[in-house]
């Protein structure tokens, strides 16, 4: 349980005391009343299960496929592909070997991989 999720339900038990009122716990959590009804519905139902977050421990959909990664870091450590940039790399990988990456996620391979130095960006003159 987080931090913020043992707030909740420090709150969550406030109000089942009638020590707090609704609106006096959304203030103090940042709630809106509206959403603060909804907790308390899901913390009636489900207990305490019901104020922990259900995506904890699961993969962003969004993640790169581990296979996808672990194929062009090879790729990226090979010969042919030694001196490249993250932009021309993806853009090499892309032509050859047809997976749509972005820059960025090239850039955090290669400096995680350490095949690519990021230059420290220029000082802005006040």
């Amino acid at each position: 349980m987080s931090i913020e999720e043992a707030r909740r339900y420090g709150e969550m038990k406030e109000v089942d005391k009638k020590k707090l009122t609704l609106r006096e716990a959304s203030v103090e959590l940042g709630l809106s009343l509206r959403q603060l009804k909804r907790v308390k519905k899901k913390y009636q139902i489900e207990g305490t299960e019901g104020l922990t977050s259900k995506r904890r421990g699961r993969v962003s959909p969004n993640a790169t496929d581990p296979q996808v990664k672990a194929e062009e870091l090879t790729t990226l450590k090979s010969e042919e592909y030694a001196g490249f940039g993250p932009t021309f790399a993806r853009d090499k990988i892309e032509e050859r070997q047809g997976h749509c990456l972005s820059s960025e996620t090239v850039r955090k391979w290669m400096t995680s991989e350490g095949l690519w130095i990021p230059k420290n960006k220029k000082k802005s003159k006040a």
